[in-house]
């Protein structure tokens, strides 16, 4: 399962297969809705309790992972290249308008 990240005061699911933000950034709402859509049976306390995870872990759901561990290791970047900044990876993967 994605974690969930905090990029820029929005979130975002990230892949640890691909190391890279696997949506584009959204707010709680639009990221409440998403998962809904994948998973019909998601409740919002179960929602409730993975975003206290990403607040009390610095803005990653996962247990054993930082948001900057991921930032350390992603390969976010054209050709699975590096992306070195949050604010790099915040212009990426902000959805076109």
């Amino acid at each position: 399962m994605p974690f969930i990240v905090e990029l820029g005061g929005k979130y975002c699911l990230w892949s640890r297969v691909s190391d890279s933000p696997a949506t584009y950034l959204m707010t709680e709402g639009e990221l409440f809705d998403h998962l809904v859509s994948e998973n019909p049976y998601l409740d919002r306390e179960g929602f409730e309790m993975r975003m206290a995870r990403v607040r009390n872990d610095g803005g990653c759901s996962g247990l054993y992972f930082t948001k900057q561990d991921l930032i350390d290791s992603n390969r976010a970047g054209p050709n699975q290249s590096h992306v070195e900044t949050e604010a790099e990876l915040i212009a990426l993967y902000t959805a076109p308008t």
